[in-house]
Parts: C-alpha cells; structure tokens; sequence
C-alpha cells in the first residue's frame, strides 16, 4: 500500500510540467481564434484580465488590439492590478526553465502575456514606468534559456520582443537602462543560437543599440573584449548564412557594421574584420539596398574614419566587389 503511494509521488513529481499544465488551464476556456475585435473595448478586454476564466481569451484579445490603439501601454499600465497579473503569467513559468518540458500552450499563454507587456514598453508614457519599475529583469530568465525546442525559442523571442520595443524610437534613457542590464552580451548570445527569428531580434536590438546616441557605441568600442566579441559574432553570423539568406537578418547585420565604422578605431580594425561575402553581389542577392548599404560599408572603412586612407598603389580601394 506504502509502496503504491510512493510510485504515484514519484509519478506526480516526474509529471511536473504536465500536471501544473493541467491544473492551472483546466480552469481555464480555450482561446478563441476568431475572436472579433469590435465585440470588446480595450478597457473590456483588460478587465477580462482579472478573471481566470477568461484571461488566456483576453490575453489573445488584446495582442490583436495592441498594433491598432497605441495609447493601449498607458491603459494597461494604469488600471489596477493589471500589470501584477501580466508579471505573474511570466514568472509562473520559471520553475519549468530548465526541466526541457516546457508545453507549447503553457509557452504560448506566457507569450501573450509578453505581447500585452510589449504595449507598455513601446508607448512613450509608459515606457517611462516599465524603466522605473524595471520590468526589464522578469524577462532576462526567459531570455537566457539554453533549451532549443520551438516552445522555448517562442519565449525567448516574445520576451527579445518586449526589450526591442524600448528602443524602437531613440530614447536615451531606455538605451542606459538596458546597457545596466547587460542586453549587450544576452543578445550577443542570443546570435549564436539556431533560431533565425531569435537572432534576427537580437541583432535588430544590437543595431539600435549602436544607433542610439553615443552611448551604445561607446560601450562596444570602450573595450577590445566587447568589440571583438561583436565583430566576430557578427562575421560567424554571415558565414553560416546560406546562398539565399534572409534579407532582413542581413540588413541588420550590414547596419551593425555602418555604426561600429563610426568609432575610428573599430574602422581601423574591421578593414580586417569584414567578411568577403558581404562583397559578393551573388550573395547580397543582387539586392539594390543591401548593395548600397555595403558600399557605404567598404566606403566608410577604407577611407571614411580613418587617420590614413587605405589604397592599393594603383589607387583601388582595399575592398572590390565580386559577382
């Protein structure tokens, strides 16, 4: 009997994951795909929030009104007990980071929960309160998760999401709060997963960073540690693109490079640094953009910034483009 009892403990106890999944959504109505958006108000929606019932449909709800009401951050920061029930959606997961047993509708709740959070980050008035709150520190867990299944790279990505927004108009203070958090080195992490999504937010995130006034850029260049580490990432990040890469990931990369020619000692170094992909046409997909964005690129570094210009004897630039 004693020994039965102990086998369905232990049973119990290998179940984790599945059994808080169970308990905590059995309460819970399934989200609705096709909920209409003019059934509800964003005030009616938040206040479906408060209710266990009903908050995984509120949740979906208001991430499909978040890109149509932007004054959506001021009203979920100010409505009573919103913000606390967004945080304990978050943190309810953590428990489960490292067990790799993580359900996709466990990932997928906590991600609209992140979505609803990115309204408040994005928005100029609240972003102010999310720094003076510092949200920032209930994602960093998410974000430096190590497991790669897909319910884990969705948290991570949601969460990347959240901090991306902070910098998407170019606050000075959002850039200083996230430098103190040490954003600098969790996305350049983030660039060596497998995750093309994942990697395309964190280097989108690291191209504001370095956009950002002075400070971001400083901080990169400040030390050689800090600047290799970016150049390499980066540089290992183009190799592994294959023959057709996404467009949008190596925009970003290429933007990365323009900023960081800005600080003459980095130009000095990424004469040497700068992968010879990046001058092949083929692979830039004969796209007109990109095409501009490293001949301003191979411009900037062998001539632009630095203190002697760069030119082979016969008044060629170092850097030629191939097809």
């Amino acid at each position: 009997m004693e020994s039965s009892k102990r086998e369905s403990s232990s049973r119990s106890t290998r179940a984790g994951p599945s059994n808080y999944n169970e308990k905590y959504y059995s309460k819970a109505k399934p989200p609705l795909p096709n909920l209409s958006l003019s059934l509800f108000s964003v005030e009616e929606a938040i206040a479906l929030l408060k209710d266990d019932l009903t908050r995984p449909n509120a949740l979906v709800l208001l991430g499909k009104m978040k890109s149509n009401h932007q004054n959506m951050g001021p009203m979920v920061w100010n409505s009573s007990g919103t913000i606390f029930i967004l945080l304990k959606e978050i943190t309810q997961i953590y428990r489960w980071l490292s067990s790799g047993l993580i359900a996709e509708n466990m990932a997928k709740q906590v991600c609209n929960a992140l979505l609803v959070l990115q309204s408040v980050a994005s928005h100029p008035q609240s972003r102010k309160e999310f720094i003076k709150a510092n949200l920032a520190e209930y994602l960093y867990p998410l974000i430096s998760i190590t497991h790669r299944q897909e319910p884990y790279e969705n948290l991570r990505v949601a969460s990347l999401g959240v901090l991306g927004s902070l910098l998407k108009q170019d606050d000075a203070e959002a850039l200083h709060y996230l430098i103190q958090g040490d954003i600098f080195s969790k996305c350049l992490i983030c660039l060596q997963t497998d995750s093309l999504t994942v990697k395309t937010v964190a280097v989108f995130i690291l191209e504001r960073f370095l956009s950002i006034g002075e400070e971001g850029l400083e901080h990169c260049c400040s030390s050689a540690e800090n600047f290799l580490s970016l150049s390499r990432t980066l540089a290992q990040n183009i190799q592994d693109l294959g023959r057709e890469p996404c467009k949008r990931f190596l925009n970003h990369i290429i933007n990365c490079y323009l900023k960081l020619a800005e600080n003459p000692r980095a130009c000095d170094i990424l004469e040497w640094q700068l992968p010879a992909k990046l001058t092949n046409v083929t692979f830039l997909q004969n796209d007109p953009t990109l095409i501009t964005s490293v001949r301003k690129l191979v411009l900037k570094v062998s001539t632009g910034n630095r203190t002697r210009k760069m030119l082979h004897p016969n008044g060629k630039q170092v850097f030629t483009f191939r097809k």
